[in-house]
């Protein structure tokens, strides 16, 4: 009857006495993926910043002409049908404007570097439905430049349609005038700085998405 004065050995139970590294691991993994995360917006927002400074800003601004008859045309018989008459004339107008005939003479009157066909890709013109009315846009890096660029289209569009108009007949006899009304504004520099807070927040949701993505990432090969 004799006992062992030693107990025999107890099976060991699963989860006593064993270390499981894989919770501080994963509290390590995700404290790396949160400051990698945090790293990448702040990167993104001062990408964004310094791209707003570094990328200059384009100002637009417009000037307005007038299209009428001319004092001879006025005095017809038919009022109605001489309004009609500009109506109708409105859209080609509007496309005469960025032609060579009138950008080329802006171009030589201002001693621009850039070419007619150049320039044009600054500047457009439209009617709008029912109106006599030209609004001649203007863009460009320099807000003073844009607009004298704008006030010169508007005045050379005078004079070329008052050209071809009269063609065939005296001077002075064109039956349309184009008259400036509305000198364009000189854009606001201070206006461009809310472009700097736009890049940085557009920079900031980049690095945003991109931390979620590398989360993803992460989940992914962890799981595999």
């Amino acid at each position: 009857m004799g006992t062992s004065g030693t107990l025999p050995d107890e099976p060991a139970h699963p989860g006593h006495g064993h270390h499981h590294p894989a919770a501080p691991e994963r509290g390590r993994g995700w404290r790396s993926l949160r400051a990698a995360g945090g790293a990448l917006v702040v990167a993104g927002v001062l990408v964004g910043g310094a791209a707003a400074l570094v990328v200059h800003p384009v100002y637009t601004t417009t000037a307005e002409s007038f299209a009428s008859l001319t004092r001879s045309s006025a005095g017809q018989s038919d009022p109605f049908g001489g309004s009609q008459f500009v109506l109708q004339r409105m859209q080609s107008y509007a496309q005469l404007a960025t032609s060579r005939d009138v950008l080329g003479g802006v171009v030589t009157q201002m001693g621009l570097h850039e070419t007619a066909d150049e320039l044009a890709d600054a500047v457009s013109v439209t009617a709008p439905p029912d109106t006599v009315v030209l609004r001649i846009a203007v863009r460009d890096r320099d807000p003073e430049r844009a607009a004298s660029i704008a006030d010169a289209v508007a005045a050379r569009q005078a004079e070329v349609v008052e050209a071809m108009e009269a063609v065939g007949g005296p001077a002075g006899t064109a039956p349309v005038r184009i008259t400036p009304v509305d000198q364009a504004d000189v854009p606001d520099r201070v206006a461009a700085v809310p472009r700097v807070a736009r890049f940085a927040v557009v920079g900031g949701v980049v690095g945003l998405v991109l931390a979620g993505c590398l989360a993803l990432v992460r989940r992914s090969l962890r799981r595999g």
